[in-house]
């Protein structure tokens, strides 16, 4: 079925979008009611190979493209982009933007003037079915990302794909809606930077092979965001940056509160797979962790409420680390997590006399339950730095394989700790030791009524 469109057309579409309905005898392509029908029931859907852009063109088609948005917004419609390549750039997007094209096939490529695809205080901003190519041409500061959106009220970016950007995928600031079903690679800086959200969902995305970061989820001061990052892809994220953590991050969220990351599937990482800095009230469940350079799962600074509960964490120089009570980081929970096979390699030269290859790390208010950890070079569990250590306990938890089992701090001013009903195995050194910042000061603990120190508690560990 078809229908006759001229350049000034709009198509009405009723029940034919089930079967799959031409717009312009030119198309050789139905438009699918899986990519319509989510944003055009009952809509007019404005055709823009009959309202005058060229598939395929060699030609800059900015300005057509622009005029056509600006009509489209007006009239508050969807336009539908057909298979083939468009060359654009500096385009700004109005109020209502809608811009559907044929997933896998609708090409846009930057131009390399300026920026690519600009919205400013958008009511509406929703992109489906749409490559965007930035050739690896890096862009404007006016706008850094292949699309970057200010201030969006409804954005959704769906079944989209992103490649070879010369900064971020998206650069978004102060935006609400959903990024779902899309592809990232090739990015030179981060796949998916947000900042000020304001309930923002990213899901069901693949990132792979980014410079800096795969989705950075940040704030400029501490806030409530309500970001969720779940059951994403993320693999090989360098840090060309350099540093020590603050690029090279599968997921960081920064100064975001009450931000939930779930079920996402991290490998590869420079340096971790999620790292959350002073944040309040994160959930870091059900992950899978491989190859982190440096900590997997890292809670640091100001955070203030980190749940962190049954991921699976394989390599990386620490499991999970919640550290910085001396900046006010404290209050968390550990439980049911797997780590193993750490190591002691740090990916830049360590700048303390800490000692990497822990499987688990607290210093403040965090019960620490319920964890299998196995083959880690220095401590299944450490608990404390120095006198930054309080109200900690590790019961329940399963260790093997290791030099240390559990470490706690007994230096003077140390908080309670209370190690209790632990099951440690393979232990080559100690199974339980008081240290002094990083040199032991306990002999053997395991099995002993008192420990010495009035702040440490023992009962009912056992060695298997």
């Amino acid at each position: 079925m078809s229908a006759k469109v001229g350049r000034r057309n709009v198509i009405r579409l009723g029940t034919a979008i089930a079967g799959g309905l031409f717009v312009g005898n030119a198309l050789a392509l139905p438009i699918r009611s899986y990519v319509l029908t989510p944003y055009v029931r009952g809509r007019a859907i404005v055709n823009a190979q009959g309202e005058g852009l060229v598939p395929n063109s060699d030609n800059d088609q900015s300005q057509i493209f622009q005029k056509l948005l600006n009509v489209a917004s007006e009239k508050d419609a969807p336009i539908f982009l057909p298979a083939g390549v468009y060359k654009i750039g500096n385009l700004v997007l109005p109020r209502r933007t809608r811009i559907i094209g044929v997933p896998g096939a609708t090409r846009l490529t930057y131009s390399g003037r300026g920026f690519m695809m600009r919205a400013e205080r958008s009511d509406l901003l929703h992109l489906n079915g749409l490559t965007f190519d930035g050739l690896g041409l890096r862009p404007s500061d006016d706008a850094k990302g292949l699309v970057t959106a200010n201030t969006v009220l409804d954005l959704k970016v769906d079944d989209c794909a992103f490649q070879a950007a010369g900064l971020f995928g998206l650069d978004l600031v102060g935006c609400a809606g959903v990024i779902r079903d899309s592809v990232f690679d090739r990015m030179a800086d981060t796949a998916i930077f947000s900042k000020q959200a304001n309930g923002l969902l990213i899901s069901g995305n693949r990132i792979k092979d980014c410079g800096n970061g795969g989705i950075l989820v940040h704030r400029f001061s501490q806030g409530d965001d309500g970001t969720q990052v779940i059951n994403n892809r993320i693999e090989n994220v360098r840090s060309v940056n350099g540093g020590t953590g603050q690029w090279g991050n599968g997921i960081n969220v920064f100064q975001a509160h009450n931000v939930m990351v779930s079920s996402n599937k991290i490998a590869n990482c420079a340096f971790s797979s999620v790292r959350a800095n002073a944040t309040n009230n994160i959930q870091i469940l059900g992950n899978h962790c491989t190859g982190s350079g440096e900590t997997a799962l890292y809670g640091e600074f100001t955070f203030n409420g980190a749940m962190v509960s049954n991921n699976l964490i394989e390599g990386g120089t620490i499991g999970i680390s919640l550290a910085n009570f001396n900046d006010g980081g404290r209050l968390a929970s550990v439980t049911g997590n797997i780590i193993k096979n750490l190591t002691n390699r740090l990916p830049y030269k360590n700048p303390s006399d800490f000692k990497p290859g822990i499987g688990i790390y607290a210093e403040a208010d965090t019960a620490i339950s319920g964890n299998v950890i196995e083959n880690a070079p220095q401590a299944g569990i450490h608990i404390g730095w120095g006198k930054f250590c309080r109200n900690v306990v590790a019961a329940n938890n399963v260790v093997r394989a290791v030099p240390w089992g559990i470490t706690a701090s007994v230096v003077d001013g140390s908080g309670p700790v209370h190690i209790e009903s632990n099951i440690l195995g393979e232990i080559s050194r100690q199974a339980i030791t008081g240290f002094r910042w990083i040199e032991p000061a306990t002999k053997e603990l395991l099995g002993s009524r008192r420990s010495g120190f009035d702040h440490l508690t023992l009962s009912a560990n056992r060695l298997s």
